[in-house]
């Protein structure tokens, strides 16, 4: 994936990204589903929550194995070779009935954190030797506190829906990413704003996540679940899709002569999503009645499965969504 010295690809930037929403899609896809999982296959909360722990650990194992063997044979057939696995481990989730093969499929899709690595990479490879530095260096100083903050976030989440609901929990997340991408679209000159805006962002991602499923608990009856989770699971897919293919038209659609976007374009998308979540906290305002008491009425099962779910929220936040 070296480029000549006309420069890199003005699709590169492009199929990089999109190669690497495939991470965020993997991670969160089973995340609101867990509850279903559980019903088809017969299985405890508790072996249902290993489709996300295997998953993670396999990351942990493969990520820096892929990263080096991209180092040794290229990152191309690497590349290749790790999208080849997940589709053959997503194949395997689609079609079977089992919970061992299913959490054999998600190991396999744990192959897709050593895309984001080796993008990084590629981009190196592709990009002259004065940039590749600095861009090294803001991937790890952007990106690693909003992680953090993502898996800190999470129980607190669980906490937030506990004592005050999911209601006021999404609300209170909206508004938080809305200060997040405000920052960044008035103030981004420095380095610290933005991994402050950064660091709102993600956490109200996870907390919104935590949210969910106490909103769909509580407002919908419960031979209605299950297609209440299966909407929010194809609502979210939809909408992380949809918003990346917008960013990613905003910021290649129009590239200075030294092959970046123009701060204009980086502004514009942080004020889609501060707009978003803006309108989000107002529908949720208005369309979901607040409620006049609250009291637990799920059974230790529903408790322990939406607790499940809400500590898994951290790991969707790595497109900072």
């Amino acid at each position: 994936m070296r480029t000549d010295a006309r420069g890199p690809s003005p699709v590169l930037v492009p199929a990089l990204a999109i190669t690497v929403m495939v991470v965020a899609l993997l991670q969160t896809v089973v995340v609101p589903v867990l509850a279903d999982i559980g019903r088809a296959l017969h299985a405890s909360p508790a072996a249902v929550g290993w489709t996300v722990t295997a998953n993670l650990l396999a990351a942990a194992v493969l990520t820096p194995l892929l990263g080096r063997l991209g180092d040794v044979y290229g990152r191309r057939p690497v590349l290749l070779a790790i999208l080849v696995v997940v589709a053959a481990g997503s194949l395997l989730a689609a079609v079977t009935t089992s919970l061992p093969l299913l959490i054999v499929a998600r190991v396999l899709q744990g192959a897709a954190f050593g895309l984001f690595p080796l993008a990084i990479a590629v981009l190196r490879d592709a990009l002259p030797p004065q940039r590749s530095a600095s861009v090294l260096a803001a991937s790890s100083v952007y990106l690693l506190p909003g992680a953090l903050s993502g898996v800190l976030t999470a129980p607190i989440g669980g906490r937030l829906v506990h004592a005050y609901g999911g209601r006021s929990t999404l609300i209170f997340a909206s508004l938080l990413g809305t200060a997040g991408c405000t920052l960044m679209a008035v103030l981004h000159t420095a380095s610290w704003h933005i991994i402050v805006g950064g660091l709102l962002v993600n956490s109200a991602v996870s907390l919104g996540y935590a949210a969910m499923p106490a909103l769909i608990v509580a407002e919908v009856r419960s031979d209605q679940t299950g297609i209440a989770n299966g909407v929010n699971s194809i609502a979210r897919s939809l909408g992380s899709s949809l918003a990346s293919a917008l960013v990613i038209t905003l910021l290649s659609s129009h590239l200075l002569p030294i092959g970046l976007p123009p701060e204009s374009s980086y502004v514009a998308a942080f004020v889609i999503g501060a707009v978003g979540l803006a309108f989000s906290a107002l529908i949720v305002a208005i369309g979901l009645p607040r409620p006049a008491t609250r009291r637990d009425t799920r059974d230790p099962v529903e408790a322990e499965q939406e607790q499940a779910t809400a500590l898994a929220a951290e790991w969707a936040t790595v497109t900072g969504r």
